[in-house]
């Protein structure tokens, strides 16, 4: 039963320690602080200097979409860019926003775009409504698919850590239904809730722009 434990036990701390790397190879991005602040018109050139987020490889889905986020004063913004061969009232650009380090409790918000604009929040999963109502938005529909340009300002998003740095995992998934009542396709930049290339870590100006001081 010793060698048992001690297999177990060593086995135990190569999994820790094969964790503990695979964390520290994918640090934080930090989210790029943008010289002016975008207009959401669906002007590209607003977003430049923003950091580009890429959705995973799938062959089963023929839609695609490139994001961008970057960050003004005390503000998130967001663009993406979404290709659809067929665009409907069904297909969808869903945002998902949650802090990590912000204890169990905390959950994460989700917004909903789509070519009539921001949709409402889905009960019990969706963000709050008053932080959906916070949330400024602007979608251009295009002739094969959509651009939506957003503002997420501090009390649109999900509750914070108590402590720097702020974390946070954004999380872009374009839903594509050929038909309104069909089951989506799926494309996202996340796995089970995880950025694939790392978390995003948010300007401290965030937190210094709300006057918080944790105890």
């Amino acid at each position: 039963m010793r060698v048992r434990a001690s297999t177990a036990a060593g086995g135990l701390v190569a999994l820790l320690a094969a964790l503990g790397a695979t964390a520290q190879d994918k640090p934080p991005r930090a989210v790029p602080t943008l010289a002016k602040e975008p207009k959401l018109d669906g002007t590209a050139s607003d977003f430049a200097s923003a950091l580009a987020l890429k959705p995973l490889e799938d062959d089963k889905v023929t839609a695609a979409f490139t994001a961008k986020v970057g960050f003004r004063k005390d503000t998130l913004f967001l663009r993406v860019d979404a290709t659809d061969d067929k665009l409907t009232h069904g297909d969808l650009v869903r945002v998902m926003l949650h802090f990590p380090d912000a204890g169990t409790t905390a959950r994460g918000y989700a917004y909903r775009f789509a070519q009539d604009g921001k949709r409402a929040p889905e009960p019990d999963v969706g963000a709050p409504d008053f932080a959906n109502a916070l949330v400024r938005a602007t979608v251009k529909k295009l002739e094969k698919g959509l651009v939506v340009e957003a503002a997420f300002p501090p009390r649109s998003l999900p509750r914070f850590p108590a402590r720097d740095p702020l974390v946070v995992d954004l999380c872009v998934t374009y839903e594509d239904r050929d038909e309104v009542a069909a089951s989506p396709a799926m494309l996202a930049n996340c796995a089970g809730g995880t950025m694939s290339g790392g978390s995003l870590r948010l300007p401290d100006d965030l937190r210094k722009s709300l006057k918080l001081k944790p105890p």
